[in-house]
Parts: C-alpha cells; sequence; structure tokens
C-alpha cells in the first residue's frame, strides 16, 4: 500500500493560462519589421490555438506580408492581460509571441509562432511550442 497521495494541480498550465489571455484580450500590440500596429478587435484564437488576425484590406500590415519575398513575415505579438478592477497590481500577466505572419486563403493573416513566452508577478517562463496554445506550421 502506497503512502503517497496524489495531488492534483492548484491552477492552470503555463500553456493553458497563455491561451486564456489570447482568447480574452481585445487588443495586442504588433511589430513587424519597421511597424508597430495597437490591433483593437482584429484577432481570433482558433480551437487549434493558432492566432488569426484580421487587418483592414489595403493595410499597410496586409501589403507588408503581401509583398514579403518568401510569403510570410517576422512579427513580435504582446499582449497584458490587465485586472478589471482596481488593484494594486493590475498587470497579471503578459504574453509574447513571436514567429511569422503567413497569408490565409481568405483576407486573415496567420501567426505561425516559433516563441511563446508567459510573464506573471511569480515570474517568466517560455512556453514549449509542443504544449504551446499557437503550435508551429
Amino acid at each position: 500500500m502506497s503512502t503517497h497521495a496524489t495531488v492534483a494541480p492548484t491552477g492552470p498550465t503555463a500553456a493553458e493560462h497563455v491561451r486564456t489571455v489570447l482568447a480574452r484580450a481585445v487588443s495586442l500590440s504588433l511589430r513587424t519589421a519597421g511597424q508597430d500596429d495597437d490591433l483593437i478587435g482584429m484577432h481570433s484564437v482558433g480551437t487549434d490555438g493558432r492566432v488569426t488576425l484580421r487587418p483592414r484590406a489595403g493595410s499597410p500590415l496586409t501589403r507588408q506580408v503581401a509583398e514579403s519575398p518568401d510569403g510570410g513575415l517576422a512579427a513580435l505579438l504582446e499582449l497584458t492581460d490587465v485586472a478589471p478592477t482596481v488593484v494594486r497590481d493590475r498587470v497579471r500577466a503578459r504574453v509574447t509571441v513571436s514567429g511569422r505572419l503567413t497569408p490565409t486563403d481568405g483576407d486573415e493573416l496567420r501567426l505561425e509562432a516559433a516563441r511563446v513566452r508567459l510573464g506573471t508577478p511569480a515570474g517568466s517562463v517560455d512556453i514549449g511550442l509542443e504544449e504551446s496554445p499557437s503550435p508551429g506550421p
């Protein structure tokens, strides 16, 4: 008979925390070569965890991806999870996703993640792509 008790995890994994931040964020910051954008209400997270952007047709971002010689554009997404009420430390988490933006069949852009990082008041951690909410290609 074993004397060791099985302890269930007390909260979400880091990958689940990242996915929650991505899914509930209304806005995000996007950096590409020579351009910084704040996108409000222009992204979604699919059931597979992939981030899809919906920039306006003819926007500088859309043109930048279309004119990219290799069909993709290096990009850095930054999202901040802020508490909805006034508390001392309102920032609950920061998520940074780096990768490549590629066009989809429609007018959308999909981020193929290369690196995912979660920062919380407890510290920062890199999320492995095998557990990442936004898998690579």
